[in-house]
């Protein structure tokens, strides 16, 4: 039943977007009672939460958890984010749609969705193990250098969600932002 109510609202979702969606809409496609959506997903807005979780669920079957990561800290963070960038091509309605919601529960500070915990304590494990490899400046503020990948990472998908960016360029572009990034903009003796 849960399937079938997400399925059925996801299928709306793309036909006529997530504002012109109602419940009613949802329940009368997966055929059962409005109640019943009810039941398994407390508000709409859940909907959207449940595509996050779809989505983190994605990522880990690509990537396993961190702790089964290898590479430099450099090269865990642009595989986390690259891959995100090709699930968010594969597509784009849902991503949209999820990126949407995040910003929302951003302003509300709300309790963030699963795929954005996740893409969060990853960069920040990656940067801690990086430090503590001797990867990184000891004097690195970490949360700061988290903050900045992230907002490298998705302002460039903002773009490429709005149109500023061209399909086939836009996974070359994230991995432009945290070259910049890990690279700094200092010119090198």
């Amino acid at each position: 039943m849960y399937r079938r109510i997400h399925q059925a609202a996801v299928a709306l979702f793309r036909k006529q977007g997530y504002e012109a969606t109602t419940v009613e809409q949802i329940a009368e496609r997966a055929d059962v009672a409005k109640g019943t959506v009810f039941n398994y997903f407390p508000s709409k807005e859940s909907l959207l939460h449940a595509l996050a979780s779809d989505v983190h669920v994605r990522l880990l079957d690509e990537l396993g958890t961190f702790e089964s990561w290898s590479g430099t800290c450099r090269e865990q963070v642009v595989r986390l984010l690259l891959t995100l960038a090709r699930l968010a091509q594969e597509d784009r309605v849902v991503f949209r749609l999820v990126l949407n919601q995040n910003l929302r529960d951003f302003w509300r500070d709300a309790q963030q969705d699963p795929l954005s915990h996740h893409v969060k304590s990853s960069v920040r494990s990656a940067l801690t193990a990086g430090r503590a490899r001797g990867e990184l400046d000891p004097s690195l503020r970490l949360e700061a250098a988290a903050r900045l990948i992230e907002a490298a990472f998705f302002t460039t998908m903002l773009d490429w969600l709005n149109g500023g960016i061209a399909e086939r360029a836009f996974r070359r572009e994230v991995a432009g932002q945290l070259e910049i990034v890990f690279g700094g903009l200092a010119k090198r003796a």
